[in-house]
């Protein structure tokens, strides 16, 4: 299954981004705005623990993570949240939806999907990937929260 592109709204929105797309490709539907409220998004973006108390209220456990090396990730069930900081020099979360043949396929929530190799990646990630799993309550939280 793949993950539905969500263009992030602003260069705070990165990481409520992702958690959208992430809640969709479980089959939820989380607005950014809803998102950003619950990640408590201020001026400077999301933190990644403003990520993780995001994702615990809708149902998504993450669990961010500090790898030795990119071999770490083809050890991890994918998709995940990657760290990078980006070619303007700003921390910006993206998701990793595959590895395949030292290639990632990449979900930007600021750029669309695209394919990049591993050496390309390793000079812009911080080493930090978030883990993502579906908690067994995730129907009952999302038939509870307005979007």
């Amino acid at each position: 299954m793949s993950i539905k592109f969500i263009r992030q709204y602003d260069e705070k929105d990165c990481g409520p981004a992702c958690l959208a797309m992430i809640s969709q490709y479980y089959g939820k539907r989380v607005s950014i705005p809803k998102l950003r409220e619950l990640a408590k998004t201020d001026k400077l973006g999301t933190n990644l623990l403003g990520l993780v108390k995001a994702a615990e209220k809708i149902g998504i456990s993450l669990t961010g993570v500090e790898a030795d090396s990119f071999s770490n990730l083809k050890e991890v069930r994918l998709p995940i949240i990657a760290h990078i900081v980006n070619s303007q020099g700003y921390d910006h979360f993206i998701i990793i939806e595959k590895i395949k043949n030292e290639q990632l396929h990449i979900v930007d929530p600021g750029k669309g999907k695209y394919k990049i190799d591993k050496n390309e990646f390793e000079k812009v990630w911080s080493n930090i990937v978030v883990l993502i799993e579906k908690m067994k309550i995730l129907q009952q939280k999302m038939n509870h929260l307005l979007i």
